[in-house]
C-alpha cells in the first residue's frame, strides 16, 4: 500500500498547531478573531483544522519580522558582563 504524500493542503489539529507555536488555545482563538492568525477550515459538523502551509507561512513571517528588527550590531554589551 502506498502512503499519501504530505501536500500544501495538509491539515493540522489544534493540538498540532499548539505544539508548533507555543501559545495557549485562548490566545490562538483571540489571534484568529483579530485576523492575526489564519482561520481554521471546517472539515465536519464538529471538527475544524488548520492548513499546514498557512501555519508555516504565518510562522515564517514572524521569523522574518524578528530578523528585520534585530540590531545591525551583533556585539551589543550585556549588563553585568559575561
Amino acid at each position: 500500500m502506498q502512503s499519501n504524500p504530505i501536500t500544501p493542503r495538509h491539515l493540522l489539529s489544534k493540538r498540532r498547531v499548539l505544539e508548533q507555536i507555543p501559545i495557549s488555545g485562548a490566545t490562538l482563538a483571540r489571534r484568529v478573531a483579530a485576523g492575526a492568525f489564519p482561520p481554521p477550515v471546517r472539515i465536519g459538523k464538529r471538527r475544524i483544522a488548520r492548513v499546514q502551509s498557512e501555519v508555516s507561512d504565518w510562522l515564517g513571517a514572524r521569523l522574518a519580522e524578528r530578523g528585520s528588527t534585530r540590531s545591525e550590531n551583533p556585539s551589543r554589551s550585556v549588563k553585568g558582563g559575561l
